[in-house]
């Protein structure tokens, strides 16, 4: 029952699920995304620059259904600008028809055995696996749950909503469910994941051991302001 050789593909070290990272505009940022390529030798990768919260068309997001009118006053322009990246990227997911992908944000550090580590997780993921966030959070309280979450094998645990979106591995069912929940935008994205997966509303697992860190630099969304009415 697990997902290695199953319908979600025979991955190798050569070809692991293709991973977007999310990239914001500065050199530090892509630089530090680059860095990471080529440490863990990542082949299969798009770039994805992320949307500027502060410089969004709001009738083209409001049609398109990825935002409401309250929330595009009441949400800070970098919340708007990451939850309408991390959609736009699970749509294209679910156009491309990709059964598992990795979305990473542009302040994750990967190791050299990132993707033997990838892949040893992937062999023992139970089959029914929708969503995966392969980092586990600094914030005390919440690393606190994470430790404490029951165990499934020696690989994996059960999965936890927390409240970073530095890493994630998601199915092409996991991303149909997310687009479904989370869209229009009503509020800040990494919480609406914790809700899905606190609920049950997604099938989700975590790595015993983290496989990507974060937290390389200080957050930009805090300093961003709301729009004015």
């Amino acid at each position: 029952d697990f997902i290695y050789d199953g319908v979600k593909g025979n991955y190798t070290e050569e070809d692991i699920p293709k991973i977007y990272f999310i990239t914001m505009n500065t050199e530090e940022r892509k630089n530090n995304v680059n860095n990471a390529i080529k440490k863990a030798n990542i082949i299969n990768y798009d770039i994805f620059n992320a949307i500027d919260g502060g410089k969004i068309d709001k009738d083209y997001y409001i049609n398109n259904n990825n935002i409401n009118n309250k929330s595009y006053y009441k949400l800070r322009k970098g919340q708007i600008g990451v939850a309408i990246s991390h959609l736009l990227i699970l749509e294209q997911i679910i156009r491309n028809n990709e059964q598992l992908s990795i979305i990473m944000e542009d302040d994750i550090d990967l190791t050299s055995t990132f993707k033997e580590d990838l892949l040893n997780y992937i062999k023992f993921l139970p089959n029914d696996i929708e969503l995966s966030q392969i980092q586990h959070i600094n914030i005390k309280n919440e690393f606190e749950n994470v430790k404490n979450v029951s165990k499934i094998n020696e690989h994996v645990k059960k999965g936890i909503g927390i409240h970073v979106l530095a890493g994630y591995l998601i199915t092409l069912e996991g991303a149909k469910k997310l687009v479904n929940y989370c869209k229009p935008i009503d509020e800040v994205i990494d919480w609406k994941f914790v809700i899905m997966v606190n609920s049950n509303k997604i099938k989700s697992y975590l790595p015993m051991k983290p496989l990507v860190h974060h937290d390389k630099f200080d957050s930009s969304i805090w300093s961003t302001d709301h729009f004015k009415k």
